[in-house]
This record gives C-alpha cells, sequence and structure tokens, in this order.
C-alpha cells in the first residue's frame, strides 16, 4: 500500500519531532502493510519563504533516508508537500512541492469556511498541468452541510482523499465517509499521521472496515494510488 498523507519528517512542522519518532511511525506503517510513504509536511508559506522551506524539507529528508538505511527499512519514501490554499497558490513555483516526479499536489483547504475561487483556482492549477488532492475532506465542516460544493470540485478533475482515522472510528463521520467511497467520490485513503499518539498510522485498519462494507477492489483502489 501507498500512504500519500504523513507528517513524519522531523522537525518540519507539527508532526514528528524527532528522527526517532520518525523511524517509529515508519515500523508502524511497514507493520500496517504500506510500503511506499509520501512525505507531505505543511507548506504555509509565501513565495519568499519557499526556499527556506524547502531546505528545511530536504536536510530532514536526507537524516531520515539515512535512518532509513540504517534500519534497513523496506519502505519507499517520495517529497512531497501539503500545502495552504490560498489565492496566491498560482504564484508559487509549485513543481517543488508537488509529490516528486509528479505534477500532484496535496492541497489543504480553510477549516473555517470554504474557500473564494476554490474552482476556479483548481482550475487554472489544471490548465497548467496539475492535479490537485483535496487533503482530508472529511474533516471540512462546510462539505458536510453543502456536499455539493466537493462534488464540484471532483467533477472539474481534483481527486479527494480521506483520512483512515474517519473510518476506523464509528460514528456520523464514518457513515458519511463510506457514502461518499460507496458513490464514487473519493480517490484516495491516506493517514495524516503525525505521531505515534496523534493519528497513528493505521490504514490496515481502515482498508479492513472498507473491505468488510464495500468488498477487496474498492478498498485496493484507495491506497494503491500513483502520487
Amino acid at each position: 500500500m501507498i500512504d500519500l498523507h504523513t507528517h513524519i519528517l522531523a522537525g518540519v512542522d507539527d508532526g514528528a519531532r524527532t528522527i526517532e519518532e520518525s523511524i517509529d511511525l515508519l515500523k508502524a506503517e511497514i507493520k500496517s502493510g504500506v510500503r511506499t510513504v509520501a512525505l507531505t509536511p505543511h507548506f504555509k508559506y509565501t513565495a519568499a519563504e519557499q526556499a527556506d522551506f524547502l531546505l528545511r524539507r530536504d536536510k530532514a529528508y536526507k537524516a531520515l533516508q539515512k535512518a532509513v538505511i540504517k534500519h534497513k527499512l523496506p519502505v519507499e519514501l517520495i517529497l512531497g508537500a501539503e500545502i495552504a490554499y490560498s489565492t496566491d497558490l498560482l504564484e508559487l513555483d509549485l513543481d517543488p512541492l508537488c509529490y516528486e516526479g509528479t505534477k500532484t499536489l496535496l492541497i489543504e483547504l480553510p477549516m473555517e469556511h470554504y474557500p473564494a475561487y476554490a474552482r476556479e483556482v483548481f482550475y487554472r492549477l489544471m490548465q497548467d498541468g496539475y492535479t490537485p488532492i483535496v487533503a482530508h475532506v472529511e474533516r471540512y465542516p462546510y462539505f458536510s452541510g453543502k456536499p455539493d460544493l466537493l462534488e464540484e470540485l471532483a467533477d472539474s478533475g481534483a481527486l479527494i482523499q480521506v483520512n483512515s482515522n474517519s473510518i476506523i472510528k464509528r460514528g456520523k463521520t464514518r457513515k458519511r465517509v463510506m457514502k461518499m467511497i460507496s458513490s464514487g467520490l473519493v480517490d484516495a485513503l491516506a493517514t495524516d499521521t503525525h505521531r505515534v499518539d496523534m493519528r497513528p498510522p493505521k490504514l490496515d485498519k481502515a482498508v479492513k472496515v472498507i473491505e468488510k462494507k464495500l468488498g477487496t477492489e474498492a478498498a485496493k483502489r484507495l491506497v494503491s494510488l500513483e502520487p
């Protein structure tokens, strides 16, 4: 399996704080059946601050790669970023923020309100050759009340990602997410893991829930997406 959304890089954002925590998270990923992990630290900066972010991210990445080799972990690491949405998104140098080797971007929308001109910005991104993935859509309250807004983004070509935690836990959120999956609206399932005690990586548990309710193929499609 591939985990497209993680905060495993140490000391770059609010995720892992040390290399040791990063290694513990990767061991948990491997134990759950994941063999490819995308490293997507939060990018909430301006174009002027981007170079500093990339330097910090790449330094942390090299340190983690060394640790992975030292511990002989059977996992492939892919660099990326979770980019905070803004209307200035189009002013950034987006290529270094994509999943490496691709033109695919992971984008986090504001929590408080559906952003102005979102559909237009996503359309421009796709016109420029990028494929946006909307991160953890079940966490935005405005999509719960107005699901047509999310369907508009999906219809325009954006991919939709949900967090595994929302499926593992019973409740209204699980029901809503399962309905989205069964309707074909969801493209990717990921952990959004931060630390062992904060959204630990349990992709396998979410996959089992989906397999039980919707079948193996439905589950496999969500964790086999190549970025």
